[in-house]
């Protein structure tokens, strides 16, 4: 009974969420950090944020998704629903690597905090940080 429960909560659920996995497809920017671009869904209202990364099952390398927060702060992020370990950078609003959680465990709760406050986060597949040599201090370019 459970299994079937749960069944019908992913499907309800997808319903509700296409439209929103749509609209990120058609909202996206290019970051270049070092050498290296990546082309990134934003994430700039209430609901795009809640929904981030979650149920995705592949990320390329060059993607991500970047998240504007509504004001610089020591804002925290999870894994809960998001199969994928991901790299979470927070950028501050000198668009400066501020802080890096690193390989952060698929579907987990724990709240993932920086180091320091961030205007922008920006989710890439778990490892990239270091396979790219990213690290705070780096600047990061937004390209239009």
């Amino acid at each position: 009974m459970k299994q079937h429960l749960f069944i019908l909560w992913v499907c309800l659920v997808g319903s509700f969420l296409s439209p929103s996995l749509h609209a990120l497809e058609h909202a996206q920017q290019k970051i270049a950090i070092n050498s290296h671009l990546f082309t990134v869904e934003i994430a700039d209202t209430p609901d795009k944020r809640a929904l981030g990364l979650m149920f995705r099952e592949h990320l390329a390398p060059t993607e991500g998704m970047l998240f504007f927060l509504d004001k610089e702060s020591l804002a925290p992020f999870w894994m809960k629903n998001t199969p994928l370990s991901l790299d979470i950078l927070w950028i501050n609003s000198k668009k400066v690597i501020v802080s890096i959680k690193k390989k952060a465990t698929p579907f987990s709760e724990e709240p993932l905090n920086p180091h320091q406050k961030a205007l922008y986060v920006l989710e890439i597949s778990g490892g990239l940080s270091d396979a790219f040599g990213l690290k705070p201090g780096q600047h990061v370019r937004f390209i239009p």
